[in-house]
């Protein structure tokens, strides 16, 4: 079901369909269970709706407006989308430069790490040659 239609609803109908909604889940839960059906696709649509039912009913019960994207025809959205893409392009740079930059400093902190380390394993190498060449001098 649509968001349209839900919002057009009213408070005794969304339960109804609530209801309904939630009869149907079971019996698809049951007949997937005893290998009868293969409903998943069914089964989330329905989970889904019944979300959506859900929502309007706290929306209506805290007096807030329905959501942009139910009320709006889908032309206004897609302009809406197509302005938002246009503007994300500008930021997308900014983003790219901020991660290459992290990516570099990771990098360096990598390099610095294993240099370290490779300085500790020479210096135990030195240490355990000092110590061999006692024990076979002795």
């Amino acid at each position: 079901m649509e968001m349209d239609k839900i919002v057009n609803l009213d408070k005794e109908e969304l339960a109804l369909q609530a209801h309904q909604s939630a009869e149907q889940i079971f019996r698809l839960r049951f007949q997937m269970k005893m290998g009868q059906n293969e409903g998943l696709k069914k089964l989330r649509e329905l989970k889904k709706d019944i979300a959506r039912i859900k929502t309007v009913q706290r929306q209506r019960e805290l007096d807030i407006a329905a959501p942009a994207s139910a009320t709006e025809p889908a032309a206004k959205r897609k302009a809406k989308k197509t302005a938002k893409k246009s503007a994300a392009k500008g930021s997308k740079s900014k983003r790219a430069a901020k991660k290459t930059s992290t990516r570099n400093t990771k990098r360096t902190s990598k390099i610095a790490g294993k240099a370290k380390s490779a300085g500790k394993t020479k210096v135990k190498a030195a240490k355990r040659g000092k110590a061999n060449a006692k024990k076979g001098g002795s």
